[in-house]
């Protein structure tokens, strides 16, 4: 009887040693690897448009304006590739002798216009995005108020140095608000020597500017 006994717990044992199965245990999943953000789409190449004096036309939006670049350096339009602009919107990016003739050059002016929208209603909401994100990423970010440069109009550009930048790159931007627009044109210099250098020529480009 107790050999008899003993079998029947043995085979109980087993049974239930055989139901736990994986079947019954959670499933672990595998780590899901995190998708790469989409590369910015490739510069599309645009007609250049000059108006009698030289100045070259930007074409963004509601905004329609002219600039003369910095002499000797090389103006090169592209086509506008957000899905929210038009056919016929253009920026143009102008780089010195010896530089790609994109913004992937080490010193560049670019010539380019923002919506005012809930998010950047003016020119003073966007440059505070513009320090929160990057404070994120370097906590000695800062923006200077430089002083104002006069236009041939008579009225005046906004202008700012962007320091401290987590890409150690140096930049200055100037704005003209020109009402639901604001015309925004950037100097971008990867070396410090070569920033300032260019800044007097930014200026005078900044002050070559007129609405068309």
């Amino acid at each position: 009887m107790r050999i008899a006994i003993g079998l029947l717990i043995a085979a109980t044992l087993s049974a239930c040693a055989g139901s736990s199965n994986t079947a019954d245990l959670p499933r672990r999943t595998a780590p899901v690897a995190p998708v790469a953000a989409a590369p910015p789409p490739a510069p599309v190449p645009a007609t250049l448009t000059t108006t009698s004096d030289g100045r070259v036309v930007v074409q963004l939006g509601a905004l329609r304006y002219a600039v003369r670049p910095p002499v000797g350096w090389t103006a090169t339009p592209f086509r506008s590739t957000d899905r929210a602009a038009g056919t016929g919107d253009v920026y143009v990016v102008a780089t010195p002798p010896g530089q790609p003739t994109s913004s992937v050059a080490d010193l560049f002016v670019s010539f380019e216009v923002f919506d005012k929208s809930d998010r950047a209603p003016g020119v003073e909401r966007k440059l505070a995005n513009i320090g929160e994100e990057r404070r994120a990423r370097r906590a000695e970010f800062a923006i200077d108020r430089l002083a104002p440069v006069r236009l041939d109009d008579g009225r005046q550009a906004q202008l700012f140095l962007l320091r401290n930048n987590p890409s150690d790159e140096w930049e200055a931007i100037a704005f003209v608000d020109e009402g639901v627009t604001v015309a925004e044109m950037m100097l971008l210099g990867r070396a410090r020597a070569d920033f300032d250098k260019a800044m007097p020529l930014f200026r005078d480009a900044v002050r070559s500017y007129r609405r068309l």
